[in-house]
């Protein structure tokens, strides 16, 4: 059932590539993605487009997918399907790409860093028994930031490896800017081509494992991955305060 949601799917998106109109295609990219995750997603995730924010008064780029929880977000900051997220409720974000090429790997990774530069202050609101669990640990859970996703329908690319125009895209930009940001993007997917992911980003540059597959298993690993990270950034927090965006 699911791999024929998924066959369907980027059958759709075909039809929709015939289209001279950037619009449609862009919109045939963002459907795809958003009905794939919706059905999979835990209930207290929400999925919209827009950009997210910072308590110190930074936003991000306008990004294609956000992803995060819908317990923490007030909902006067989401309308039709767009939405300003506070930066510590965003379990995720993807941008969504109909052929990946040079230049629009360029924009998912300067997308991704609009995101990364932002404050990440996760202050939260413990029940009695996470204080007194805490208390007895010793410790405070480490709270992680999104992980940004990019998704292609197909690439430009020959003969070199996704990762390795990913990690040159990377540096090039590390280079050329004040700010370094060692892993903007975590995984990306190409559905004709290959999967790659980040196993080690403590390693310079970060390392990361392809996946080759058909279209559909591609997919299918591109959104297992997707639904797991979420939910392990998920599991990290509790419910935060929301003072600074509110005040």
């Amino acid at each position: 059932m699911v791999a024929s949601r998924i066959k369907k799917a980027l059958e759709d998106s075909r039809v929709a590539d015939e289209y001279d109109n950037q619009v449609l295609k862009g919109r045939a990219r963002e459907i795809f993605v958003s009905d794939l995750l919706a059905p999979f997603l835990d209930k207290s995730f929400g999925i919209c487009t827009g950009i997210i924010i910072d308590s110190e008064g930074k936003h991000s780029n306008q990004i294609d997918i956000i992803i995060y929880n819908t317990a923490i977000v007030p909902p006067v900051m989401l309308t039709a399907g767009e939405g300003v997220i506070p930066y510590e409720a965003v379990l995720g974000t993807i941008e969504v790409k109909t052929s990946l090429n040079s230049d629009e790997l360029r924009k998912g990774v300067q997308n991704a860093r609009s995101i990364k530069v932002l404050a990440f202050k996760p202050h939260e609101i413990l029940s009695p028994l996470c204080k007194a669990c805490l208390k007895k640990a010793g410790s405070i859970p480490a709270k992680q930031s999104p992980v940004c996703f990019i998704f292609a329908f197909s690439s430009d690319l020959k003969k070199e490896e996704e990762s390795e125009r990913l990690n040159k895209c990377v540096k090039k930009f590390n280079d050329e800017s004040a700010e370094e940001i060692i892993l903007p993007i975590g995984a990306l997917c190409v559905a004709n081509k290959c999967f790659t992911y980040c196993t080690d980003m403590e390693s310079m540059p970060p390392k990361f494992k392809t996946i080759r597959k058909d279209n559909v298993n591609n997919t299918l690993e591109f959104i297992l991955n997707v639904l797991n990270t979420c939910n392990v950034r998920a599991a990290e927090r509790e419910k935060l305060f929301l003072d600074s965006y509110l005040k």
